[in-house]
């Protein structure tokens, strides 16, 4: 039933009445406020010029579409206008719509009393006009329920309401409806995992028997293994190393203990990784000691480049002889005449096997000495000068030189890295001193005796062992001595450099006494700064025991780019009154391309 036929004249009117105190439109029409009822006019047209409801199959008016009437001075529709329904200036209120020329209440609103309402939630026309709820109640769906207090939601679920606590409720939580996976809990208005278990990834996981998450997220016990109360355990017995089941007496990813690894060519017997056919574990390699050139009889022997292993002794070719790590030939070699270690000194050749000597050297038994200036053979072979004295001059004196005077050479190359006993400091470093080394016997340096030495990053050795003013990154650009830096120091090529990782400094001691010779090898140095790894530096100092001088050797000097470099070659004393500069450069070109030599002598 419609709006129209159920309410009387009178209360058409009586609502008709308030429509005069509505807004004015543009076009002299009203607008009727949203809690009064439907007004429907019912005078017949007047001079306004409206004309009166026509029938649904009347012609257009003139200026009108089919089924439009002027109303107003503008067409309308009466059957669907909220403004003119059913008649010009027939106004329906808000909630209520023009349906087929009549004022209706639109759904899900019902009419009540005249009045549009809605039964879902009207508490005093719930579900239908009249049916009001009791005290205590609520009108939710169109049914009187028991209130519901906050936090507290109003569900309604297959016709059946309650109050759902969409906190904690896991059929409806965080809202009406939602619910929670089987095993989630709703916690805070989200669905979550039920203790134990876990959330891992989207799912949840049980920790303590999940073989996927076992004992934490994604800690897999894989095919061959079970969780149980949180641990991986391996189904056939094997111990469990990471991941995986193994037996550690024959895994040789995990001989023994889990990441015990077996070298390439091993197998893993009983919990040990032996090497199969008679080879020797060496590292990370099974390897034949008695042909492997780089493992020849041990894991640390390896033969020179010229050499072969056989029998697991490094071989060398005919007419050579292995001496510590190089083949030589005993023949012509004056480190090894006759027989490994033979020197033959300052000044000595070898020739058929036999030391000889140069110009102003005099063979003291098997070695060249130069007797103007060996303390052990002063003057003549076997004159041992009292302790305290040189030999200067062919005479021994306590005076203390005051220079040394340089004689170019092409002493051998000695590498003191190979030496057995080396020493090796300094590597991957720049501008630094190294510790003291003892040297097995004194040494005089400008007269002053010493027994121990301190190598520089910068081509330089300082004499003692106390710390002083060139402990520090040193490398001068002038004539020695140098009066700012009074250090004993023996210059061998002293400039900006830096060790490489693979170089280095090495100190050796070679030979017996009283021929010893203590040798400090700078191995591969680089220029600092910025030689993009061009410029290569391989030089030594050697101090001869028998004799008190030094011996510079060069086998490398490349400066290997454009810039500019400076260095210096010398000697002082400790107080940087008496010294001796041999040359001084600057820039390059900085290139030996033959061994070359210094020899250091001392004199008054």
């Amino acid at each position: 039933m419609t709006l129209r036929t159920e309410l009387s004249w009178s209360r058409w009117l009586s609502i008709a009445a308030l429509g005069t105190a509505a807004l004015e439109l543009g076009c002299g029409e009203m607008v009727v406020p949203r809690d009064v009822p439907v007004v429907r006019d019912t005078v017949a047209a007047d001079a306004s010029g409206d004309t009166p409801i026509a029938p649904m199959d009347a012609p257009p008016e003139a200026g009108c579409a089919m089924g439009e009437t002027t109303c107003g001075g503008r067409c309308s529709n009466l059957q669907t206008d909220n403004a003119n329904c059913g008649s010009c200036r027939t106004l329906c209120p808000a909630g209520v719509g023009c349906i087929a020329g009549s004022c209706s209440c639109r759904t899900p609103s019902l009419a009540c009393s005249g009045v549009c309402i809605n039964p879902q939630m009207d508490a005093m026309n719930c579900g239908m006009c009249g049916n009001a709820c009791a005290m205590g109640q609520t009108c939710a769906f169109g049914m009187c329920v028991a209130d519901c207090p906050m936090p507290g939601r109003l569900c309604n679920a297959m016709g059946t309401v309650t109050c759902a606590s969409v906190q904690t409720d896991p059929m409806n939580c965080g809202g009406c409806g939602v619910r929670c996976s089987p095993g989630y809990q709703c916690a805070g208005g989200r669905c979550g995992c039920s203790a134990p278990r876990m959330m891992c990834g989207a799912a949840c996981a049980d920790l303590q028997t999940d073989g996927m998450h076992c004992g934490m997220c994604d800690n897999g016990c894989g095919t061959t293994g079970t969780c149980v109360a949180g641990v991986c355990m391996c189904n056939t017995g094997g111990t469990r190393c990471g991941t995986t089941c193994a037996d550690t007496m024959t895994d040789t990813s995990n001989c023994g203990s889990c990441g015990n690894v077996c070298a390439m060519g091993q197998s893993c017997v009983a919990g040990r990784c032996v090497c199969a056919g008679g080879r020797t574990g060496c590292g990370a390699i099974c390897v034949d000691t008695m042909t492997d050139m780089a493992h020849c009889g041990s894991c640390t022997t390896v033969c020179p480049a010229t050499s072969t292993c056989v029998g697991g002794m490094c071989q060398c070719p005919t007419g050579q002889t292995f001496c510590g790590t190089i083949c030589t030939n005993l023949m012509t070699d004056t480190s090894n005449c006759g027989a490994c270690g033979n020197s033959c000194g300052p000044g000595g050749a070898c020739a058929a096997g036999r030391c000889t000597c140069a110009a102003g050297y005099t063979m003291c038994g098997a070695a060249c000495t130069d007797t103007a200036f060996d303390r052990n053979n002063c003057a003549s072979c076997g004159r041992v000068c009292p302790t305290g004295q040189l030999c200067v001059m062919s005479a021994c004196t306590s005076a203390p030189p005051l220079h040394y005077t340089f004689t170019r050479g092409t002493l051998p190359f000695v590498d003191a890295c190979a030496a057995p006993g080396a020493v090796r400091m300094l590597m991957s470093m720049d501008d630094v001193i190294g510790p003291a080394v003892t040297i097995p016997y004194m040494f005089p340096f400008f007269g002053r005796p010493y027994t121990t030495i301190r190598p520089s990053t910068n081509g330089y050795v300082l004499f003692g062992s106390t710390a002083g003013p060139m402990d520090n990154a040193y490398y001068p650009t002038m004539p020695l001595p140098d009066a700012s830096r009074p250090r004993p120091a023996a210059f061998a090529f002293n400039s900006d450099l830096w060790q490489r990782a693979a170089g280095g400094v090495c100190v050796a001691t070679i030979g017996t006494a009283p021929s010893r010779r203590t040798v400090i090898e700078s191995l591969d140095a680089g220029m600092c700064c910025g030689d993009a790894g061009v410029a290569h530096f391989t030089f030594e100092i050697i101090l001869n025991e028998s004799d008190g001088t030094l011996d510079y050797v060069y086998q490398t000097i490349n400066h290997g780019g454009p810039g500019g470099a400076y260095f210096v070659i010398g000697a002082q004393n400790e107080t940087a009154l008496s010294g001796s500069t041999y040359e001084f450069r600057m820039g390059p070109p900085m290139m030996i391309t033959a061994p070359m030599s210094l020899h250091l002598v001392p004199a008054p």
